[in-house]
């Protein structure tokens, strides 16, 4: 609701009348809002009032005297109401007035479901970084999650957005997060990449296993080590019997004089 309070100047058969009109309005009106820096957003939402009753040369708007009054609650669901103002412009046929409503938006709910929950994930994907290289699986499939449940983010998000053309602020800013685990799962494939090569290109017998074979079942225990100077087998083997058992191990590493 608001309350506006018109101080006018009548001029009627020569005579300066001062005049008060006191108004409420109480109407729904459409603003637009540019959400491109959503959800730190600023608007200025205005309501035009015109006196088409006489012409400006005899009713004018009375600047110094004139005022508006909010008389609603300036914190909305999603926006707080600053100061409102008025500007009179006389420059037409008519007197009129704008009234403005400057809003800004109330940012904590999207700190608090939007960014903080992404920084969150942000830091779980870099520590996955700190693994192992060995552990390939892990770190590639921790980094996946983290950009499986950010896309999943800016899908509820996007949903409940208005639809715009242009991009938001909080799209770019998923992008950004969607971008950023991107280039860490390539680094994690990137990094496999390099070690299995380096195994590859060592000479002697490649890294193998222990096995022990005892009836139908197996059991294989991976050992691989990494030295390169000196290598060596050994390949023992039971005769065979109601159960098999042969073992195999091949190792590396370095000598120093």
């Amino acid at each position: 609701m608001i309350t506006v309070y018109l101080y006018l100047k009548i001029l009627h058969d020569g005579y300066l009348l001062n005049t008060i009109i006191r108004r409420k309005y109480g109407s729904v009106y459409s603003c637009d809002l540019d959400l491109a820096l959503y959800p730190f957003d600023y608007q200025q939402c205005f309501m035009n009032l015109r006196l088409t009753s006489a012409l400006k040369t005899f009713l004018v708007f009375n600047a110094t005297s004139s005022r508006v009054i909010n008389e609603a609650n300036n914190l909305l669901l999603e926006y707080k109401v600053g100061e409102v103002w008025m500007e009179y412009s006389n420059s037409g046929m008519y007197s009129e007035a704008r009234v403005l409503f400057p809003l800004t938006r109330r940012s904590g709910y999207a700190i608090l479901n939007i960014y903080i929950p992404t920084l969150v994930l942000l830091l779980v994907s870099y520590l996955t970084l700190f693994f192992r290289p060995s552990n390939f699986d892990v770190r590639m499939m921790s980094a996946l999650t983290v950009q499986l449940v950010i896309a999943t983010l800016f899908s509820q998000v996007s949903s409940s957005l208005p639809k715009t053309s242009y991009f938001k602020m909080v799209d770019v800013w998923f992008l950004f997060c969607i971008g950023l685990t991107f280039l860490v799962i390539a680094f994690h494939a990137g990094i496999d990449f390099v070690i299995n090569k380096e195994e590859e290109e060592i000479p002697g017998p490649r890294p193998g296993w222990v096995g022990h074979n005892i009836g139908n079942g197996t059991m294989k225990n991976q050992l691989k080590f990494n030295q390169r100077r000196l290598s060596f087998s050994a390949v023992t083997q039971v005769p065979k019997a109601s159960a098999a058992v042969f073992t195999r191990i091949t190792a590396a590493s370095d000598l120093s004089d």
